[in-house]
Parts: C-alpha cells; structure tokens; sequence
C-alpha cells in the first residue's frame, strides 16, 4: 500500500509538472522558429539574440522530460537544442590560440566601453580606464559632461578625437600611441571615428561605432544601412582591421552575420564564451551587443569583460597581437 501511495504521488507531480514544461518547451520552440526568418523581418529578428538561452532552456526541458519519460519530447527538445546550439559553440572552443599569450610591449590592449550618457559615476570610470593599461580607449555615449570629466585623461592618452553628442551617439576616442589620421565618419545619421596609426610598422585600421539600436522598424533599418555601409567602406581596404563599439546586435543576427561575411573578419570573443554585456538588470535575458572584430592579421591574446561602474553595459577588454607581415 505504501509503494502504491507513493507511486501515486509520483504520477500526480509529474502531471503537474509536465504541462508547465511543455509550455515552455513550445514558448521557446516558437521563438527559435520565429528567428529563422530573421531576413524578412526586424520583428523575427529580435528572436535571433537569445540563443544562448534558448539553449539552455532545451536543454533544461530535454534532461526534465527524460527524467519524467516523456520521450516525444526530448525529441522535440532535442530539435530545438540543434538548431541553436550550433550558432553557440564556436565561441566556446579554443581558436587556436598562440603559444605565447603573454601581452608584451608590443602587443596591443583596446577597451571599448558604452559610458550610458545618464551614468554619474565618472570618478569610478576614469579610475577603472587609468587602470586598465589599454593602449586604445574607445568610449560611447560621450556628451558634453562626459567630456567635461574625460578630458582628465589628457595626460595618459594624448591622442584624442571626441565627437560629444546628447542624443547617446556621442563617441570618443582615446590613444596613447600617435595616430597618423583620425576622422569622424557618418554612417545612418550616426558618427563612426576611423583611426589609422602604425602597428608594429604595419598600418592599422580602427573603427569605433555606434549603431542606433532596433527597436522599431526605421531603427531596425537605420541599423542594418549603418553595418551595411560599414562593410562597403572597409571593402577596399587591405591593411590590418579593428572594428569595436557598441553594435546594437548579438552575433546570431542577420545583418552581423552578413557583416562578417562581406568583411571577414573575425570575432574576438571567439574561444572565450559568450559572454552578456548588456541587460545586466534582466539577467537571465541579457545579451552580448559589444564587440571587438578584427581581420586575421591580428591574434587574440585575451579577451574579458570587466564590470558596468554604473552603465547598463559591461566593459570590454581585448590583448591583440599583430602577425608578422609575410615580407618581414
């Protein structure tokens, strides 16, 4: 009579369980459908950044249904598994690292780093830049107070460009190496700054920008033009390449998938997992928008993300290292 009372018991929790797991499976399942027609809509696109969760998700619901032999299930979860996982896993095997990976004076450290306009905490900022031994700081959301506090920085990074703006496109540039060009470039209504500078001999390109984020239609184009002539203006190029900033996109969307391949290059985060670094209120649904792409001139050394010190975005650090020209 006992094992009978708890067998019963077993089956009553399992049929209540099971419909709150086959409504998430079905919720996710719709949403990693919906992101398959990223192209033909910037509605289905926004389905397309959370791969990562939804991995998580079929794969939570696969070991749940398992447990409660529902098989038809973990088939259908299974599915799902396979149709994200495979967007995800590059970042986390190694890329074929250096054997040598320790930063030496003549490698190369950028920080790339959104400010939020609204953000107050400039001392915490400024004390987390002058700390971070970056050669090359890329910052966003640069208004006039933000300039105002920066401009403390004179003494560390000489090599500055600032475009302050008071509608979040604000963008600045800091180097401590002597730049041979630095120009503001405008892309969707938005400035880009293009900066060149010689790299161990080798002429280095970066571009620091800042796309307007989808969140409608017209944004959700203006986006997409922005990456698009982004692409068609380092077409012609042949010297080694730094793109950074805040792209407004995971590396799942459409449109970034269609940057890498007009580009080629690279993510950095590649072998380092996929870290969020933006949405870090909303945790279980933050994503990672910032990037730092580069040609395959360059080795990725490190890749990190540091803390917000008051934005809504994370820190990027990444150690890069230029590859020996072939004439050299």
């Amino acid at each position: 009579m006992g094992a009978f009372r708890m067998s019963s018991e077993q089956g009553g929790f399992s049929s209540r369980i099971r419909p709150v797991f086959v409504t998430v499976l079905v919720t996710v399942l719709a949403a990693t459908l919906f992101s398959l027609f990223a192209s033909f809509h910037w509605v289905f696109d926004l389905f397309t950044h959370f791969r990562v969760q939804y991995v998580w998700v079929f794969l939570s619901c696969s070991l749940a249904f398992g447990w409660l032999r529902q098989f038809r299930w973990v088939v259908v979860a299974t599915l799902g598994l396979g149709i994200n996982l495979p967007a995800c896993l590059p970042f986390f095997i190694a890329q074929g690292k250096p054997l040598d990976v320790r930063r030496s004076s003549s490698d190369l450290r950028l920080l790339s780093f959104n400010l939020l306009s609204s953000n107050l905490k400039e001392t915490e900022v400024l004390a987390v830049l002058r700390e971070s031994e970056a050669d090359v700081v890329l910052l966003m959301e640069v208004n006039h107070r933000w300039q105002q506090a920066l401009a403390e920085l004179k003494d560390l990074y000489p090599h500055q460009r600032i475009k302050s703006r008071e509608d979040n496109f604000g963008i600045a540039l800091f180097s401590r190496k002597p730049l041979d060009s630095v120009s503001v470039e405008m892309f969707s209504g938005v400035p880009s700054i293009v900066a060149s500078w010689h790299e161990q001999g080798q002429p280095v390109i970066l571009v620091g920008t800042h796309p307007v984020p989808p969140i409608g239609s017209m944004e959700s184009a203006s986006r997409d033009s922005h990456m698009m002539g982004l692409a068609s203006y380092l077409a012609e190029t042949t010297r080694p390449v730094i793109v950074a900033g805040d792209l407004n996109t995971t590396p799942f969307s459409a449109v970034y998938q269609d940057f890498i391949e007009q580009t080629t290059l690279r993510s950095s985060a590649l072998g380092y997992g996929l870290s969020p670094t933006w949405g870090r209120p909303l945790w279980p649904l933050a994503i990672p928008i910032d990037h730092v792409l580069v040609s395959i001139d360059f080795e990725v050394l490190d890749f990190r993300v540091g803390g917000n010190h008051g934005s809504d975005h994370q820190v990027l650090i990444v150690d890069l290292r230029l590859r020996e020209s072939p004439d050299e």
